[in-house]
């Protein structure tokens, strides 16, 4: 459950084809722009719009460079509402595509400072969901809770439901990981509500993911698979590759729910082969993680033992401790990982600190009989 949190919440392409996919025409606009060099605030708009088109097509790597200049530039001239923006995005990256968790709050409690100096409602709403992604993926629910509904409470104040329907997803999903599907399933159905009363019209990536999650622990699988459906067309007409290989994942959950193992397999490879294709480490350890469980189902160890050796390679990289200076948070992330290592691990290392002990000792010994 914990990679659905994760996402729901973003390298570099060897073709043209993922040129093709951003808007060219405000390539071309910007890269003349940007020949000008003119340092002023249209200069950071226009790193900080390179920045979220190359975003757009998951090349995160370029989207970095950018973000870093407009970052760079904004303080350079005091553009406070520039740097807020490439904070954000600085922090998105980092968390979303990276998994460096530290870095990505360092930037996030950067933002959170000069969006309330600022008092800027939509980047407090911003700001606050990613505190809620980033304490999701680290484990820290009750922190990721405390964000996501201050985040609420705000969209609710501008009367804007579609960041609430949105956020809801968010929080439904932190419930769900805890165990508790009752308050869960409260705010998918008001997710759905949200939905269906506007048509689906303007509806996020995450809410139209959870409307389809909803369908599914209800029991329906039909109107389940029929909202997963619909959800991959739309990423893959819109060239969304990140969320393509992430709804492949969550096809692979329900129909491997079902007793369908086939199509799981079908779609938990798909999913994989589009994620290390972009390199996207978020999605592949999304992906490997419900192909270890479709090949525990089938019986076919060879494979579940390679899945979750390499799953397990990914997650002891991002074992780090981090500290957040807003609300004096201290997260560790080393358990993340402690069901792979080994229980005799701490007596071995006691042992040869024991070793190291008793030869010094006789070293020491010998010595002063010398003497």
């Amino acid at each position: 459950m914990k990679t659905l949190i994760v996402l729901i919440s973003v390298l570099t392409f060897l073709s043209n084809s993922r040129a093709q996919e951003i808007d060219s025409l405000t390539l071309d606009s910007l890269t003349t722009f940007l020949t000008l060099q003119t340092n002023d605030g249209r200069m950071v708009s226009a790193y900080n719009t390179l920045t979220s088109e190359y975003l757009a097509v998951s090349n995160h790597e370029t989207a970095t460079e950018y973000a870093n200049l407009a970052k760079d530039m904004a303080r350079e001239i005091s553009d406070d509402e520039g740097e807020l923006e490439a904070l954000c995005n600085l922090a998105h990256i980092y968390s979303s595509y990276n998994l460096e968790y530290q870095k990505s709050i360092d930037y996030l409690d950067q933002a959170y400072e000069l969006s309330n100096e600022l008092e800027l409602e939509d980047y407090q709403i911003r700001v606050n969901r990613g505190y809620t992604a980033t304490f999701s993926a680290l484990g820290d629910y009750d922190n990721a809770l405390v964000h996501n509904e201050s985040a609420i409470k705000i969209a609710k104040s501008k009367g804007d439901n579609s960041n609430v329907s949105d956020l809801s997803a968010y929080g439904g999903n932190i419930y769900e990981a805890q165990g508790d599907t009752v308050n869960a399933l409260k705010l998918y159905k008001q997710v759905v509500d949200i939905e269906t009363a506007n048509n689906f019209e303007n509806c996020s990536n995450a809410s139209l993911i959870i409307v389809a999650h909803y369908y599914n622990l209800k029991g329906d699988l039909e109107k389940s698979i029929k909202q997963y459906k619909i959800a991959l067309t739309k990423f893959e007409r819109l060239g969304d590759q990140r969320w393509v290989a992430y709804t492949h994942s969550e096809m692979c959950k329900v129909y491997l729910s079902y007793g369908k193992i086939r199509l799981a397999e079908i779609h938990g490879l798909e999913g994989l082969r589009i994620s290390e294709e972009l390199k996207l480490e978020k999605e592949i350890t999304d992906n490997y993680s419900v192909l270890i469980d479709v090949y525990a189902a089938r019986g076919d160890s060879d494979s579940e033992k390679m899945y979750q050796i390499k799953y397990d390679s990914i997650m002891d990289l991002t074992q780090i401790e981090v500290h957040s200076d807003h609300d004096n948070v201290v997260i560790s992330t080393n358990d993340a990982s402690s069901s792979h290592k080994s229980p005799w691990s701490g007596v071995i290392q006691a042992l040869i600190i024991l070793g190291l002990v008793v030869v010094s000792v006789l070293i020491y010994g010998m010595i002063s009989s010398k003497k």
